[in-house]
């Protein structure tokens, strides 16, 4: 019996125990292994949230690789920014494509400088900022915004470009508080991107005599400096062409008709300028040319250096005559004077070949020197004896004699200062030699051609 009862006793312990165990389980207690055979649930993913600086449109439904224009304004926010709304707009901008210019502003900033424009579009992103040295003034408000061609009419024109007006205060002094204008000129590239023309800027604004500004002045004043710009680069171009010219093929050519051929053909190609007035221009230049090059031929020898100066001062006498006569004669026309101003040019070509023809040395030719002479003044003498001028046989009236006399008596003056240059050059040739002969039946087809 006893041993019946220590035997129920042990029972008892037992199912004591056991309910202890089950009734009294931790998780916390269990040994690592035994969690990694639960069941693993579902994992629940939220929706991305939605930035509150992102402009329009849903959310992308996969992530995107390229920048979006919600992360950078975020960026901006975060630093204290805030979106210029009223200038949000949308341009095509050649070879780049369609953007969306998206201007930030900050007030009070002056650690970084206090407007940027984003632009987005495509798989494009690109940020402007001004370049301005430190120190800037305090950002007031944005004022305008434009997306024509600040070029336009210029050889770099024919690309939408950015320009920005914006108001700043610098908050100190009497006039702390007022606001100026600034100007800020992005350039399409034509190369995907926009470079600041800060020269452009400064150029614009330091034109400018008010405090503030309107897009219309910026844009005038960027088309006066293009034009000016524009004539400063075809005068380099200009002057350039006219220094390659003067070389050696030039200076040893002794046929004139064949320099002035070479100077029009580079002339043309060149795109220069070839009117009545940019021919004369050219005529001059080459005779600048000539000119140069003679001075340098008689620089070691004083006794030609004057002869050929005394030369050159006759020889434009002649030249300014012939000019007047043909105007008495003809009543007026600028073809005259623009004969007259090539002239000028020619007659340096003719004083250098017969500089070079003096060096070289030579006999005297005095019957070629006195056959030209007298046929000089044997023009001038026909010259002189003309009584009549152009266009005026049917006048009857008292004024139209007197304005016909009056022309008359100029072309009589005229012949009389030829000849008295005439005179004065031969005298400066006394050498009578084939130089001196050259430069006298220059002066014989000049004479022949007025008589013409």
């Amino acid at each position: 019996m006893s041993k019946l009862i220590g035997v129920m006793m042990r029972i008892f312990i037992l199912m004591i125990m056991f309910v202890s165990i089950l009734s009294g389980c931790d998780a916390h207690n269990l040994p690592p292994a035994a969690n990694t055979a639960s069941v693993t649930k579902p994992e629940i993913v939220s929706a991305p949230i939605q930035s509150s600086a992102q402009l329009t449109g849903d959310a992308p439904s996969q992530p995107s690789s390229q920048p979006s224009i919600s992360s950078t304004l975020d960026k901006f926010i975060a630093r204290g920014y805030q979106v210029e709304e009223k200038h949000i707009f949308t341009r095509n901008f050649e070879g780049i494509g369609e953007l969306t210019v998206t201007p930030v502003t900050q007030f009070g900033n002056l650690t970084e400088f206090p407007l940027s424009l984003i632009l987005t579009g495509g798989n494009k992103e690109i940020v402007l900022t001004q370049m301005r040295a430190d120190g800037h003034p305090m950002f007031s408000s944005f004022e305008a915004i434009s997306f024509k061609d600040i070029d336009d009419g210029s050889p770099q024109g024919g690309y939408a470009d950015i320009t920005v007006i914006a108001n700043f205060i610098t908050g100190a002094g009497q006039d702390g508080a007022k606001p100026f204008s600034d100007v800020f000129i992005f350039k399409n590239d034509t190369k995907g991107g926009f470079v600041e023309d800060i020269s452009l800027e400064d150029k614009i604004t330091s034109s400018i005599h008010s405090r503030t500004f309107t897009m219309k002045t910026v844009f005038d004043l960027a088309k006066s400096l293009n034009n000016n710009s524009h004539t400063e680069d075809k005068q380099a171009t200009h002057n350039q062409v006219i220094s390659n010219l003067c070389d050696k093929a030039t200076l040893t050519n002794t046929d004139l008709d064949q320099v002035i051929q070479r100077y029009n053909d580079t002339f043309t190609k060149q795109g220069l300028d070839l009117s009545e007035s940019g021919e004369d221009n050219m005529y001059l230049a080459m005779g600048s040319c000539f000119h140069e090059e003679t001075l340098r031929l008689t620089a070691a020898n004083k006794t030609l250096t004057d002869q050929v100066q005394a030369i050159k001062t006759l020889l434009s006498e002649i030249n300014n005559a012939i000019i007047r006569f043909n105007l008495h004669y003809n009543g007026g026309g600028t073809m005259y004077t623009h004969g007259g101003n090539r002239s000028e040019g020619a007659n340096q070509f003719y004083i250098h070949q017969f500089v070079k023809m003096t060096l070289n040395g030579s006999k005297p030719d005095v019957d070629g020197f006195n056959k030209r002479l007298a046929e000089i003044n044997q023009g001038l003498s026909k010259l002189k004896a003309l009584n009549k001028v152009a266009g005026t046989d049917d006048w009857e009236s008292n004024r139209d004699k007197i304005d016909v006399a009056k022309r008359l008596s100029g072309m009589k003056s005229e012949v009389e200062t030829m000849a008295s240059s005439v005179e004065k050059l031969t005298r400066s040739l006394q050498a009578q030699d084939p130089a001196a002969v050259y430069l006298l039946d220059r002066l014989v087809d000049k004479i022949r051609n007025i008589l013409s």
